[in-house]
């Protein structure tokens, strides 16, 4: 039920949000999503305080350095999470996953339209047994 789950508190959001606010390259996950009111808490839940950035170079200097960084700003214990247009995350830890590049998108492609013909080509076999 929603009125069980734990949320970000307001004043976390409020921090985090007045934080990235003087920069157009970081916003609130939170901000940036449509969703039926009703449900809010449950967003608030799934997403969290999670920024999302341009790009990369931004997410690290968010989450690592820089004059954006609130770590930077004496709050040793204060941490984001990031992810990126590209898909790329920064955990709250420091780990980073996910993301493509522009060679990967190619190479993905490929890869489908190998393995899709690979499986038609099995289909066909299993057809005609």
């Amino acid at each position: 039920p929603l009125d069980s789950i734990q949320v970000p508190s307001r004043e976390s959001t409020e921090r985090i949000r007045a934080r990235v606010a003087q920069d157009g390259r970081f916003r609130l996950v939170a901000d940036v999503i449509s969703f039926d009111e009703s449900i809010r808490k449950a967003i608030l839940y799934v997403v969290g305080n999670t920024v999302v950035c341009e790009d990369l170079g931004s997410a690290r200097q968010l989450c690592f350095g820089g004059s954006q960084n609130p770590r930077s700003a004496g709050n040793e214990d204060f941490s984001i999470k990031a992810v990126t247009l590209e898909g790329h995350v920064i955990s709250r830890s420091g780990t980073m996953t996910g993301g493509i590049f522009s060679g990967d998108k190619n190479q993905a492609g490929r890869w489908d339209e190998k393995a899709s013909e690979e499986m038609r080509q099995k289909r066909e076999a299993l057809e005609g047994e």
